[in-house]
């Protein structure tokens, strides 16, 4: 967090999925290094998901926590802090990462946080879903990646839909 916080600018956003169980750590990391929590985003997922079959509640959300370094405003109107959200298919051809986001569920941090031509960072890339709803919303995008096998599989993903500008590094 304390890197996220040196680089990112003034005046800027950090979205953040979270675990429920891992919230108040995570709301304590965030705010020690100088960012301010503005909200807890509720994904309403549009099925839920497996986790313990006989001895919990079926989850049928994930937590997006969005803060901000300095006055940041949020652009274009004010939407709830609960986002209806469709999941994607958990086939391994459909869903190559064990944890992919649909681009729809990037799209509302991406287009009320940062205006055309500007850079969205995902410093956990996976297989390159925010780097994809960044590029589609004329964003410019930094994506990095530590699994060589997410880092290929989104790098093919993001050729396959047109980004012509990705630098292939490690």
């Amino acid at each position: 967090m304390t890197d996220a916080y040196r680089i990112l600018r003034s005046n800027s956003a950090i979205y953040i999925f979270c675990h429920w169980s891992k919230w108040a750590d995570l709301s304590k990391n965030v705010e020690q290094v100088g960012f301010k929590i503005k909200n807890m985003i509720v994904m309403n997922k549009s099925n839920h998901g497996m986790g313990d079959l006989k001895g919990s509640y079926a989850p049928k959300h994930e937590l997006l926590m969005y803060a901000v370094k300095g006055r940041h405003t949020l652009i274009g109107r004010r939407i709830p802090d609960i986002w209806d959200v469709p999941i994607q298919p958990s086939l391994k051809d459909k869903r190559p990462h064990p944890n992919t986001k649909m681009i729809s569920w990037m799209e509302p941090a991406i287009l009320h946080s940062s205006e055309p031509g500007q850079t969205v960072l995902d410093p956990f890339a996976g297989v390159g879903s925010t780097p994809l709803a960044a590029y589609k919303n004329n964003r410019g995008f930094i994506g990095i990646e530590i699994s060589p096998e997410y880092h290929a599989l989104g790098l093919k993903r993001l050729t396959e839909e047109g980004c012509v500008s990705i630098k292939n590094s490690i």
